[in-house]
């Protein structure tokens, strides 16, 4: 048993339990075909790419939530309608769908876990290949990859439904929305929104009547770290290393602790310079948690944020996005929040702010050339960050970290 998993499955019934997401919230109402959304495979909450007027975009749709039952029968046919009609799980719909609904079955399923607790029933069923432990022994017939594919498409919607057991049935889940929508809008607040795509609330249409909410957001062009060489990761701008730096304050606001190399995507210059980055996958469980600390370290084993002093933990900062900090009063980020976030989630934001704006100030004294402009990165500021012996930043985690992105198929 994960205790941790248990207490974050309890926090979100009573304190950590979601903003519920209005109707007269959604941006944009969009007419769209079934055949324009495509499953995306390894991914924890599950994302569908989408073509509108020829562009990208990635939309995670906010499902109801409804009796189990009826939510897993729901997730069954959604998948199995979006496979070619000569697979074998389509081909045996009824029997797959009866196998999986039989209470003690279902009890499995909703019990499932998550993939990196290793402890989980999930986790050990793609380590094993063993479908004996959902006790679906009927299903052998069907290859194992057809059902892995399947489970991998459950866990994380089953996770996703407990994560918003706090919230009535018939409401629109919004857990994981709630904090992609929160991130961007404190991106912008700090002048840093370059850092996170572009994301909104919309309705989709279909052609048959029916309907799907959830959050659209803007497909992130770049290059996925774990496709790079070693070698290609060691040529790097100032830019970037500012980046990468402002995304670690930001994540320290938020509470956001995996935006590992997975989570971003980079962009090169003309000289093939790695020189940008934009993060999209802001919704891990614990981003925006309801706690005021700021002294944060990534799943990635980043270095704490801050020194025992106080100090912040980093070899500079952005000067305009400290003094950004410093300004940003209580009630900007009331008013932009207070329709996404709970009531005390945005208590908490505002903690973590105030505490934030006391490590620059403590900062600043300790030393003058810590926040720096942008004409002052250069290639001294990216050495000197790269040869410490202290700080494991997240510029260090691109360009030096050996741990690998590994995904249920691998």
């Amino acid at each position: 048993m994960n205790i941790k998993q248990n207490l974050l499955y309890f926090l979100c019934k009573t304190i950590y339990r979601p903003l519920p997401i209005e109707e007269n919230n959604v941006k944009h109402i969009i007419s769209v075909e079934y055949k324009d959304l495509l499953i995306e495979k390894n991914t924890t909450f599950n994302v569908c790419k989408l073509n509108i007027q020829n562009k990208e975009y990635y939309f995670r749709e906010c499902k109801k939530h409804v009796k189990f039952e009826e939510y897993l029968r729901n997730l069954i046919n959604e998948y199995v309608d979006s496979l070619e009609d000569n697979n074998p799980l389509k081909l045996e719909f009824l029997k797959v769908r009866n196998t999986l609904m039989k209470p003690d079955v279902m009890r499995k399923l909703f019990r499932m876990g998550i993939v990196n607790d290793r402890s989980s029933k999930i986790s050990y069923f793609f380590k094993s290949n063993d479908i004996s432990i959902w006790g679906i022994q009927e299903l052998e017939n069907i290859e194992l990859n057809e059902l892995k594919d399947l489970f991998q498409y459950l866990w994380g919607e089953i996770y996703s439904y407990r994560l918003n057991a706090g919230l009535k049935k018939g409401l629109y889940q919004s857990f994981n929305a709630s904090k992609s929508l929160a991130t961007k809008k404190i991106a912008d607040l700090l002048g840093i929104g370059y850092l996170i795509p572009e994301i909104e609330l919309v309705k989709l249409v279909f052609p048959d009547g029916n309907e799907k909410i959830g959050t659209l957001m803007s497909a992130v062009n770049g290059i996925a770290p774990k496709k790079m060489l070693y070698a290609e990761k060691q040529k790097i701008t100032p830019k970037f290393q500012r980046d990468c730096n402002s995304l670690n304050v930001l994540d320290a606001i938020c509470h956001e602790r995996d935006h590992r190399p997975g989570n971003y995507f980079v962009r090169l210059n003309s000289n093939g310079e790695v020189d940008s980055l934009e993060a999209f996958d802001n919704d891990a469980p614990m981003t925006f948690s309801l706690t005021g600390n700021i002294n944060l370290v990534t799943y990635w084993g980043s270095s704490p944020l801050l020194l025992s002093d106080g100090a912040l933990n980093l070899v500079h900062v952005d000067k305009k996005l400290a003094q950004k900090i410093l300004k940003l009063k209580d009630e900007e980020i009331v008013n932009s929040l207070k329709l996404i976030l709970s009531k005390i989630q945005v208590w908490f934001v505002c903690k973590r702010i105030h505490k934030m704006q006391k490590a620059i100030k403590h900062t600043m004294q300790k030393s003058a050339d810590f926040f720096i402009s942008d004409t002052e990165w250069n290639e001294k500021t990216i050495t000197e960050e790269l040869s410490s012996d202290t700080i494991n930043s997240y510029l260090k985690i691109f360009c030096m970290s050996s741990r690998k992105e590994k995904n249920y198929d691998d």
